[in-house]
């Protein structure tokens, strides 16, 4: 929220202290805060009223934007995005926040905050912040980010796999297809008989090219710890079960200690985000463990497939229809911590998202659920206890939340008026088709040494010439590469890091190196060229449409701003962020 004016939900955020910023103030800079000033001051209310607290930047009816506030939201922001600290982007980010507090006072005047779905919202989040202040006492002291993780982290986010995968929504039906892979099955034929009326059938089960955060955590795992062509044993994932077929993998070989010490503060975040989500994930396997969930199976065996029949057309809570009087009295949970009777877990399920009603799928899913919302309701039940939800800082944070969604909700009713026509589209594609082209790519082979003299044997007999992929396999370290000769698959230039410029002057057939980098010798070969070519209209339309939603909710979302601010107090001082430090 804040300061970004996108739909990303707050779910919980550390605050260890604000770095120290470094002002990179110039007359230039400075110019533009004065601008900025004169802009915002404009268009506050004329009348004359005495300044807020100096560590204020601005006011919005009841509600201020401190410097503290302003200072922790702009630096999480630098760490997200790499952005510089510099006045310009100090002074955007003021006026992003002062316009996000704008929509959210118009979403209470519009009592967005009164209806019946927001006090819903409003009791999710204050439970979310219940657990996220549990997490944060019991749970994330115990997390360190070492530098291997950052080092492993770094490698693995410059690698992409190409992996396929076999799904299956229970545990049997994964064992049955892994079976019939190791009586001699191939992958594709099973692929098409288990994602019959999809494209996944057609390619075979191939997901494409994936990489670090785009796959279920365990799904990932697990494809990172493959060689290219093993074959997986089920994972259990969110989603059900896979078998997992890694068919390459493509690592970018140019990583350099410099590029790693640039991105190093956000892989630290992102390391530190990573190793807490496993720790819960632990954290909850042991306690559901601890609190002895048992499930009467029968009746469990009746709600999953009321629920599955119910869920597509009723609500969750109205599934008591399908099940008698009598069963919603009995006891469908029994637990160290209590019982849980049909009609408490019925409940329980009504307040579900419908993307977590979706994941749903087998009676397994049904009973994970069922699990997870029973040991919420005992870490908010300690948390209580601890009177976590008694400080400041809690408060803070659900207000944070709340708004958050006030925000994201006026947004939405607001953009629903925006529609972008087909001739629109066309017209946009014919002005600047060009623009719209695939980029080229080259396909490479690689050949890594660690020894200077081998490098010097190397280079002499590649200009014989010897064949290249010969070498690779007998010679190069990077062993996930060597047993294919050095391929290492297609890049684009923007892939390739500081060398891409020079890597793209290669035609097929031809090669460069060595590169040198931290005692490394590279060598690397072209084994083909796809050049840029031209889009249809067909091709990139939903590009465009997206591209052009973009541009007229913005323009949009500042003309709305601007109305709504009219009957407000609206007061910014801008010009002092030029004294602004962060300690």
């Amino acid at each position: 929220m804040h300061g970004t004016g996108d739909n990303t939900e707050h779910v919980f955020k550390t605050c260890d202290g604000i770095a120290s910023l470094t002002l990179l103030s110039s007359r230039g800079a400075a110019f533009g805060v004065l601008l900025l000033a004169i802009a915002l001051s404009s268009a506050s209310s004329a009348q004359k009223r005495d300044a807020p607290a100096s560590d204020t930047l601005a006011v919005i009816d009841t509600r201020a934007v401190t410097a503290e506030r302003f200072g922790r939201l702009f630096k999480e922001k630098m760490l997200k995005t790499g952005i510089t600290d510099n006045m310009d982007a100090r002074a955007g980010y003021l006026r992003n926040l002062v316009d996000d507090e704008v929509l959210i006072a118009e979403a209470k005047r519009e009592k967005l905050d009164r209806r019946k779905e927001s006090r819903r919202e409003l009791a999710r989040i204050e439970l979310q912040e219940s657990l996220n202040a549990f997490t944060e006492r019991h749970i994330s002291s115990g997390v360190a980010v070492t530098e291997a993780d950052l080092r492993e982290l770094f490698v693995k986010m410059n690698t992409k796999i190409k992996v396929r995968h076999l799904y299956a929504a229970t545990k049997a039906e994964s064992e049955s297809l892994y079976a019939e892979l190791t009586r001699g099955k191939s992958f594709e034929e099973l692929a098409r008989r288990v994602f019959a009326d999809s494209r996944l059938g057609e390619s075979g089960g191939s997901l494409g090219y994936m990489t670090v955060d785009e796959m279920d955590p365990k799904f990932e795992a697990a494809a990172y710890s493959m060689r290219v062509g093993e074959l997986s044993k089920p994972v259990k994932t969110v989603q059900g079960y896979s078998i997992l077929r890694v068919d390459e993998i493509q690592q970018n070989p140019f990583l350099t200690e410099s590029e790693f010490s640039r991105v190093k503060e956000r892989l630290s975040t992102f390391a530190r985000k990573r190793k807490l989500e496993q720790a819960l994930a632990e954290y909850s396997a042991t306690l559901r463990g601890r609190l002895e969930i048992r499930f009467d199976d029968k009746l469990m065996t009746r709600l999953f497939e009321a629920t599955r029949e119910q869920w597509t057309q009723t609500p969750v809570e109205q599934t008591s229809l399908v099940i008698s009087r009598h069963d919603l009295g009995r006891r469908l949970v029994t637990t160290k911590s209590g019982v849980w009777t049909t009609g408490k877990v019925i409940d329980a399920l009504g307040r579900l998202t419908e993307g977590q009603r979706r994941w749903i799928r087998t009676k397994e899913n049904l009973e994970d659920a069922i699990a997870g919302l029973i040991i919420r309701e005992h870490i908010a039940g300690r948390a209580r206890e601890e009177k976590l939800h008694a400080t400041p800082a809690f408060r803070a944070r659900v207000q944070y939340a709340f708004d958050t969604y006030l925000l994201t909700s006026l947004e939405a009713q607001l953009k629903k008026g925006i529609r972008i026509s087909q001739d629109s589209l066309k017209s946009y594609y014919l002005r600047n088709g060009e623009s719209f082209r695939s980029e080229a790519e080259i396909r490479l082979s690689g050949m890594l040494l660690d020894n200077p003299l081998l490098a010097d044997s190397v280079l002499r007999l590649l200009d014989r010439p010897v064949r290249f992929d010969s070498l690779a396999r007998e010679l190069s370290i990077q062993k996930a590469t060597a047993g294919r000769g050095g391929d290492m698959g297609y890049f684009r230039r923007e892939g390739l890091g500081e060398l891409g410029n020079e890597l793209f002057t290669m035609n097929s057939g031809e090669w460069k190196g060595p590169f040198v980098q931290d005692g490394k010798y590279l060598f690397v070969k072209c084994t083909d060229v796809k050049g840029s070519s031209h889009k249809s209209f067909e091709e990139c339309a939903g590009e465009i449409e997206e591209m052009l939603l973009s541009v007229a909710w913005r323009t949009a979302r500042s003309r709305f701003v601007k109305s709504y601010r009219r009957g407000m107090d609206c007061r910014v001082y801008p010009e002092r962020l030029i004294a602004l430090s962060f300690n």
